[in-house]
């Protein structure tokens, strides 16, 4: 090389920490991240210096970062807080029963945190109620909260709960969520105190296993408009409430998959709701037992009015319920369960346990896939809620024969859009008869007559919704 040339190389002796584009590094400031040494007043202290009301942002490389205290995020708007990725780069809190990161200022708003997780040292119980991944716990309450932030490609595992919004939390955005099974509490539990207004919360998408949950995964509080993508809980052997709506909340679900719970001993549903509006595109359950007992729920109509609307539900045969869809009593007249398409039902059924005659709770629009027909030879029949939807008379009737429907009163528990079809092939000197539970006629055929029938529930009394006579 000429002794003009410039030098082809620069390369330093150690490559800086910081990242051009995400900001200044915490090791910059002297955090180690080897999950042995403290990293506390190194990382507050990169805090403090990089992000201010003007924004700015903050690096965390890729290591396990002890800390031993709450890092705590003050007034700072429009700042950037970003892992190299969520796998190894981790808060790990060394203190039992404290947070990971506190919002400790009201009116903190459009920041951005993503790419990391959080854990402690040691497994929190379920009374260790500090131990929260990302606190919202304002040292005043006369603003208005935390809002418009994105929080997203995070997960947390050995403490109580991921986020814990105990002061007013809107507009914000959690998304790409991962719950740790040795998480003790909710996954997301938005329920400040005093009770205040929280619209436009956005969950994305969440995973969470719930084998140590010891309350509701998600619980959110007059949430008005919050929308929640695909939300899947696997593992929930403890039989808590994978969302509990409540408050006047209004809000919309893409689609909640439930797979390997248990609800059989203990009293609780898979999703609670009290004076809130719920729409959820598609619910599927796989292998979820719910016990015999009134008292076990699917959806638990817990106080007030309001309605829940299900796209598609889709109970896959694994599952094992006595009743199914049960409401507390009395369900207030006004409140409403629709479900457009139910495509199976496993051995579960369709029920609600509103005493009243003709009920007018739940309402079914169409059935998928139904279960499979039942062919009753030359007999009668007293039908109940879950039996097959399809029944097959195939064998000529000597006498006549009737089939009662199940009553509109409580244990039976008629739903509007509760059908079943009737398919008489058997001829025979017999008339057939369709009859409500009490004797009334519903429809009736004459002898030798063979023909399909399909009654249906609706405005509080069975009704005939199909009749062809077959050749």
């Amino acid at each position: 090389m000429m002794a003009n040339e410039p030098a082809r190389w620069n390369i330093p002796e150690e490559a800086p920490e910081s990242n051009p584009y995400l900001g200044n590094s915490v090791k910059d400031y002297g955090a180690i991240g080897n999950g042995a040494t403290d990293d506390t007043v190194p990382i507050q202290a990169a805090i403090d210096a990089n992000l201010s009301i003007a924004g700015g942002s903050l690096y965390f490389p890729d290591g396990q970062y002890l800390i031993t205290a709450s890092l705590e995020i003050p007034l700072y708007t429009g700042w950037r807080i970003q892992g190299e990725s969520r796998g190894s780069t981790v808060i790990v809190q060394d203190t039992d029963n404290e947070p990971c990161i506190t919002f400790t200022k009201e009116n903190c708003h459009s920041f951005h945190l993503s790419d990391m997780s959080f854990s402690w040292t040691d497994a929190q119980p379920a009374d260790h109620t500090d131990a929260v991944a990302l606190l919202f716990d304002p040292d005043s309450t006369a603003g208005s909260g935390v809002y418009m932030g994105v929080i997203e490609r995070v997960s947390w595992d050995k403490g109580f709960r991921g986020v814990d919004g105990r002061y007013s939390v809107w507009g914000m955005t959690f998304d790409n969520i991962v719950h740790g099974g040795s998480m003790t509490g909710a996954c997301v539990c938005l329920n400040p105190t005093p009770v205040t207004g929280q619209p436009n919360n956005r969950i994305g998408h969440v995973y969470a296993n719930a084998s140590e949950a010891t309350e509701h995964i998600i619980n959110l509080l007059g949430c008005v408009g919050f929308t929640i993508g695909n939300y899947e809980v696997n593992d929930n052997p403890h039989g808590k409430q994978i969302l509990n709506v409540s408050g006047g909340s209004t809000g919309t679900i893409d689609a909640i998959r439930v797979e390997v719970a248990d609800y059989s001993a203990y009293l609780d549903a898979v999703i609670g709701v009290s004076d809130s509006y719920l729409t959820i595109g598609t619910a599927q359950l796989q292998a979820v037992t719910i016990g015999a007992s009134y008292r076990h729920y699917f959806l638990k109509w817990e106080a007030g009015v309001g309605s829940v609307h299900i796209g598609i539900l889709d109970v896959d045969p694994t599952v094992s319920a006595s009743n199914f869809f049960v409401f507390t009593t009395p369900t207030p007249a006004t409140s409403r369960l629709t479900i457009d398409c139910v495509k199976r039902l496993g051995s579960a059924y369709l029920t609600d346990v509103d005493n009243t005659a003709g009920a007018d709770v739940l309402t079914v629009n169409d059935w998928i896939a139904p279960r499979l027909s039942d062919n009753n030879g030359d007999a009668g029949l007293v039908l109940a809620m879950g039996d097959e939807t399809v029944q097959m008379f195939e064998t000529a009737l000597s006498v006549d024969r009737t089939v009662n429907l199940p009553s509109a009163y409580h244990p039976s528990n008629v739903f509007n859009g509760a059908w079943f079809r009737f398919v008489k092939t058997g001829a025979g000197a017999g008339r057939f008869f369709v009859a409500t539970s009490t004797g009334a006629t519903v429809k009736d055929l004459a002898a030798g007559v063979t023909a399909i029938i399909e009654v249906m529930y609706r405005r509080n009394q069975w009704v005939v919704t199909d009749y062809t006579v077959l050749p």
